[in-house]
């Protein structure tokens, strides 16, 4: 079942507003899988305002320089599917516990998922890109499935994206080789991608040493 993990009050920021009084008060709440934002604390039947799968999701503490006004404590929650939403939070404490729970939560579905494949295209050929926690990075021909390339996440050296269809991947070179391999791939929303391999990339470190990220103090 999908239960609470961590849930509580922030002061949700309205659309096109300059002013600390242009927010309303929300109740998020963080599940294994989701997490979602209501009106009002939710009752057995309730349905979220807003719910988004923690593999489609990134959220962050916002910089000092980039907060939109004086209050320090906030949270950007931004989802592949374009939404996003800016979080007022009640203390530095607070936004701890909620960047706490939500990076255990999100690294440990990357666990159980293990993998995920994606239908993509490279020189104009229908691919699947595969991503694994332990193998890493493996690019098949979609008809034949036949393997073009693997890669181990170590030997990735830049990711990067052109906000709609291009995934770019530059890994370092083989056995033999002295320049850097690079792929660009076309993907329907290369951001869901791009997300994707940057949750089970920091999921694969955390299963080697947990203290790395789950200790760290944003």
């Amino acid at each position: 079942a999908d239960k609470i993990i961590w849930m509580g009050w922030v002061s949700l920021r309205l659309p096109a507003t300059n002013h600390w009084e242009n927010y309303t008060n929300s109740f998020l709440v963080l599940r294994n899988r989701t997490l979602q934002l209501y009106s009002t604390p939710p009752e057995e039947n309730s349905r979220a305002e807003h719910s988004y799968s923690l593999l489609a999701l990134l959220c962050s503490a916002v910089k000092t320089s980039l907060l939109r006004d004086e209050w320090p404590y906030c949270l950007s929650l931004t989802a592949t599917s374009g939404a996003d939403h800016y979080l007022a939070i009640e203390s530095h404490t607070d936004l701890q516990q909620w960047l706490k729970h939500i990076r255990q939560c999100t690294l440990k579905l990357a666990q159980e998922e293990k993998s995920r494949a994606f239908s993509g295209q490279y020189h104009r050929s229908n691919v699947i890109l595969c991503i694994d926690l332990d193998r890493g990075l493996s690019l098949s021909d979609a008809f034949d499935k036949s393997l073009l390339w693997e890669k181990t996440f170590s030997q990735l050296t830049h990711s990067s994206d052109d906000g709609h269809h291009v995934l770019r991947l530059i890994f370092r070179a083989g056995p033999g080789g002295n320049r850097p391999e690079e792929y660009e791939l076309e993907f329907a929303d290369c951001r869901v991608v791009l997300y994707t391999l940057h949750t089970f990339m920091l999921a694969r470190l955390n299963s080697l040493d947990p203290s790395t990220l789950l200790n760290v103090t944003l």
